[in-house]
């Protein structure tokens, strides 16, 4: 055989080899199975792959960094690295106690149980905002101060198993966590007291002081870019909130142009405030001009783009079906609501501003029942909590369930809530982010409707 001919395929064998290597290999061992799906999402909780289930492994060929498996209405953290070989075990009935990793990777994911543990012995009054918010600052600090240190402990105790770079970007990810209850404090504070006056104390510890901001290697935590948001945000609202003429949009684009902050950190940050932009910003093209001169990263500005014109161009689109149930037990689709226009709450039961909003729903449903259907849709809710909220408020209307990952909620690339939307008596797109209850301008748009 010709030399060159043996050589070649020498260097296939090894190419195929060496990618071979370069998967990260699940095994799922479950018992009490109740579905034949995981579904692996980013660490910004987007779904990434829906994995079928089977006594094989699962080979993916993935980035290193934080994720989560979700499997029914559980889900967990996860990290996940090429050439990692994990067995995954579980018990459905008590997910959390029961979850178990062996094998290469095994240590990372185990530590990483272990702090979904600790989060889940913490009281609800210790973690949600809607609790902790009405606390004064002296008391707010030291909750926020015991909890960091308990996960700091935690930490401690497991770090000499864990890999030099999970150690990294893991002792970050608690600093940014602690960070960012402390960055939003004043803002919740307002929120959940009505105090919009409310300020922290010149003695409160500046949140970004101790946190590296300019890391783009972190953007695969958890939590870095909601950190990073806040630092830009807090500057741009300083700004505007006294200048009528200022646009919030603009300026904070602006103050991520000037900074000396990574590119990729940046154009992802710019990106993730653009359906916002588009939407209530003061001059959408000028949002859109000042994004593209600056930014530099050909797939964000690729997605900016499309964002920008199918923003541009969704009015009077119809979104897709949807089919979700009730809390009457009935199947609804989008078809059932036509002839009156329709406007659409995306809330949960978890969600305080969500909760804040149904007051002015309420009063606008008395007073505009006759021409708009207002329909309430649950996302990233259980079964469970949403029925209970419902019956325990005396909830009525139209409140349905809807699945996370529907079509429906990814056509209005839905992230976060509330967010409303209101639509025509055919069912097509006024506004994909429609203005809330409180606000009086809706009830004005309400009325001009024919």
């Amino acid at each position: 055989m010709n030399k060159n001919i043996v050589v070649l395929l020498l260097l296939i064998l090894s190419f195929s080899f060496y990618a071979q290597t370069k998967e990260t290999s699940l095994t799922f061992s479950i018992k009490n199975k109740k579905s034949n799906f995981i579904v692996l999402r980013n660490n910004y909780w987007e779904p990434i792959d829906t994995i079928q289930l089977s006594n094989k492994k699962i080979n993916l060929r993935i980035k290193e960094g934080y994720y989560f498996f979700s499997y029914g209405e559980n889900f967990t953290h996860i990290f996940l690295k090429p050439q990692d070989n994990i067995e995954i075990s579980f018990d459905t009935k008590n997910f959390q106690t029961s979850l178990c990793y062996s094998g290469k990777g095994e240590k990372e994911n185990n530590y990483l149980a272990d702090k979904d543990r600790l989060t889940n012995s913490i009281p609800s009054k210790k973690k949600f905002y809607s609790f902790y918010a009405t606390l004064n600052e002296v008391a707010f600090l030291k909750q926020t101060d015991s909890i960091d240190q308990a996960y700091q402990k935690l930490f401690t105790q497991k770090r000499g198993f864990l890999s030099k770079e999970f150690n990294y970007l893991e002792l970050n990810s608690i600093k940014i966590e602690n960070a960012i209850r402390l960055a939003q404090f004043q803002n919740q504070k307002r929120f959940v007291t009505n105090n919009q006056e409310y300020v922290v104390s010149k003695e409160y510890p500046n949140p970004f002081k101790n946190v590296p901001l300019n890391k783009p290697e972190l953007l695969n935590t958890y939590r870095y870019r909601d950190l990073v948001h806040d630092y830009f945000n807090t500057r741009a609202m300083s700004k505007t909130n006294n200048n009528n003429s200022g646009d919030f949009y603009i300026q904070y684009l602006l103050d991520l142009s000037n900074s000396k902050f990574h590119p990729k950190i940046i154009d992802e940050l710019g990106l993730y405030i653009s359906e916002y932009g588009f939407s209530f910003s003061k001059n959408a093209s000028l949002f859109y001009e000042t994004y593209l001169s600056y930014a530099t990263t050909n797939k964000y500005i690729t997605e900016f783009k499309k964002l920008y014109q199918k923003k541009n161009t969704e009015k009077g689109k119809m979104p897709p079906e949807f089919k979700f149930k009730g809390i009457d037990k009935k199947t609804y689709t989008l078809n059932d609501f036509k002839g009156k226009y329709i406007y659409i709450d995306v809330w949960a039961s978890w969600c305080s501003p969500c909760i804040k909003e149904i007051p002015y729903l309420q009063k606008l449903e008395k007073e505009f029942g006759e021409k708009v259907h207002f329909v309430s849709i649950a996302w990233n809710d259980t079964p469970k909590n949403w029925n209970n909220f419902i019956k325990s408020k005396n909830l009525k209307g139209f409140q349905l369930f809807g699945e996370k990952d529907s079509a429906f909620f990814k056509f209005f690339n839905i992230e976060s809530i509330p967010r409303f939307i209101l639509l025509d008596k055919e069912g097509n797109i006024i506004e994909s982010k429609a203005k809330p209850p409180s606000f009086p301008q809706l009830k004005k748009q309400l009325e001009n409707l024919k």
